[in-house]
């Protein structure tokens, strides 16, 4: 790889490859491998100063026996999943309270940008995310699945036509 990336990315994936239905989520978790894969395969001097935050816009759904915590009158919300991947991130489970803003507090910190007053001046920022005394994490190749085909008989799923 070229390892031509600029200092800050913000990668989102085309409208097919989103995860929502009806699309394929099989189809999405291999677009978001395909893009870290390209990163794991970078210069090692790249690597070595990178770091990926990859979080999704919504909870996809699914039940959390964890009440949103209340902030102010928009609150925080449903959680979401946000995995950290970089030579530095500590490993395991991250317990921190973090929020979308939180990836944008990590930046100002990082690249000594002001504050933009808004969520990310109460949002966590990160740090105690990362140790820079460790042995760097490996970069780490991932496998991409192989999708089931819809078959044109197949339904389609239209949350509209939820009941409410």
């Amino acid at each position: 790889m070229a390892g031509n990336l600029p200092a800050l990315s913000w990668v989102t994936p085309p409208a097919a490859d989103t995860d929502h239905p009806p699309d394929s989520a099989c189809a999405g978790e291999n677009w978001t491998v395909q893009q870290i894969n390209a990163v794991m395969q970078g210069p090692q001097s790249q690597w070595n100063t990178t770091v990926i935050f990859l979080t999704w816009d919504d909870f996809g759904g699914f039940y959390d026996h964890a009440a949103p915590p209340f902030r102010d009158q928009y609150g925080l919300g449903i959680r979401v999943p946000m995995i950290v991947i970089g030579p530095w991130a500590i490993q395991g489970v991250y317990h921190t309270e973090v929020e979308f803003a939180s990836v944008l507090r990590f930046m100002e910190e990082t690249f000594a940008l002001p504050n933009l007053g808004g969520a990310d001046t109460v949002a966590n920022d990160f740090q105690d995310a990362f140790n820079y005394s460790q042995t760097p994490l490996p970069q780490l190749v991932l496998s991409q699945r192989t999708c089931p085909k819809a078959s044109p008989d197949d339904p389609v799923f239209d949350p509209d036509d939820l009941d409410d």
